[in-house]
């Protein structure tokens, strides 16, 4: 037994069930979630034909081109049952595009500078400056008054 798994469409979970060359169960969901659909549609359509998991000796994917995070789901999961089977049958990705992801800009860390009279503090707790007025250094301190 062998299922092929499909999510290369935005919304659509693809399944199929092959017993040898033929085909012997589909299912078609359409889905905003798939990433919690998947398995569960899974587990349907083999119940519904009386396999077992363990029956299953290989799962193919299709690997795209396709949307980034519905391929990726079914990829990954198509792996990760690989795996579980002992099958040594990896699949990777093909994206139509990739994930628009932009590097943070990172702040520069200004503890204890001074600004307009006025103590900037940035830290995890306190994301908002300080509108304290900074301490003056008087003489005896550690600073070398003295």
């Amino acid at each position: 037994m062998e299922l092929y798994i499909d999510t290369t469409e935005q919304g659509v979970i693809k399944l199929q069930l092959y017993s040898g060359e033929k085909v012997i169960g589909k299912s078609r969901k359409q889905t905003l979630k798939i990433s919690e659909s998947l398995l569960p549609e899974i587990e349907k359509l083999l119940k519904k034909h009386g396999v077992k998991f363990v029956d299953l000796k290989k799962i193919s994917v299709n690997p795209g081109p396709g949307g980034f995070s519905s391929t990726r789901t079914g990829v990954a999961t198509a792996n990760a049952l690989n795996y579980a089977l002992g099958v040594n049958k990896i699949v990777l990705s093909v994206y139509d595009k990739e994930p628009n992801i932009t590097k943070a800009k990172l702040l520069p860390l200004m503890r204890g500078r001074q600004r307009g009279g006025r103590r900037i503090r940035i830290n995890k707790t306190s994301p908002k400056p300080s509108s304290q007025p900074m301490p003056e250094a008087s003489a005896g301190t550690a600073r070398g008054g003295g």
